[in-house]
């Protein structure tokens, strides 16, 4: 019996643990993968570089303006593709907020991309398919996970609590599962010192400015819990001092 409730308290606590990073991780790429958020990163990342130097730049933003005086849109040539950009959006432009008005055409393109596969398949088959994980089809897969994840992560909370004996054994159980979860804030601090391993040197600087981004807005959330879960712990090991 007494082996069956260890099991029983194990178990309860990877469910509650596990539901609850995958829940703070879907949360944070739900919030990431918004089309402002994702929008903002790109121009940010790609804005400057599409045009390349200032001269080129404003022959380019004159040609433009020129043909959009009696057009609503221009075609560019991306590729083997043609990116259509409104003629709007570049007589608002200035030649070097040019670049910036390209790229987000070129991001929405890319971000309302309809695939013919779904989410995890897209993501194992790999190739140009990754990209679905920054697509308007990644943020409506993240956030449809969070209820499923949050009903998840409730049930192990319930079943943590309700297998502890006493409210003190209560408290700093679920404030120590909450704590091993907020920890994970203080790993991705590492980030800096992990990425030049594994990303080439010229392409350092923009992985990490977006993964800032993403590091950021989840260890904000990690780290709340954290503190939460330290709360709890230490009102828990009051009471249980004050009753022995």
């Amino acid at each position: 019996m007494h082996i069956l409730k260890s099991l029983g308290k194990f178990l309860a606590s990877f469910v509650f643990t596990t539901a609850l990073s995958l829940l703070i991780i879907s949360v944070s790429l739900a919030e990431i993968t918004s089309y402002e958020s994702m929008n903002s990163i790109f121009v940010n990342v790609a804005g400057k570089k599409i045009l390349g130097d200032s001269t080129k730049t404003t022959e380019t933003y004159s040609q433009l303006s020129k043909y959009c005086e009696s057009k609503d849109f221009v075609e560019l040539p991306v590729g083997e593709e043609k990116l259509e950009v409104r003629c709007a959006d570049i007589k608002s432009s200035t030649p070097d907020t040019l670049g910036d008005v390209i790229a987000s055409a070129m991001f929405k393109k890319t971000y309302y991309k309809q695939y013919s596969c779904g989410f995890i398949e897209c993501l194992l088959q790999g190739g140009e398919n990754l990209m679905v994980a920054i697509s308007s089809t990644g943020n409506e897969f993240f956030k449809n996970s969070i209820i499923y994840l949050a009903g998840i992560t409730l049930f192990g909370a319930a079943a943590v609590i309700f297998l502890a004996e006493t409210v003190a054994g209560k408290m700093k159980t679920f404030g120590k599962d909450c704590m091993s979860v907020g920890a994970i804030a203080f790993l991705m601090f590492f980030s800096d010192i992990i990425l030049p391993r594994f990303v080439p040197a010229e392409s350092l600087s923009d992985v990490s400015s977006v993964l800032s981004v993403v590091i950021n807005i989840m260890a904000i959330r990690f780290l709340i819990v954290f503190a939460a879960g330290a709360a709890i712990f230490v009102i828990g090991f009051l009471i249980g001092r004050k009753k022995n």
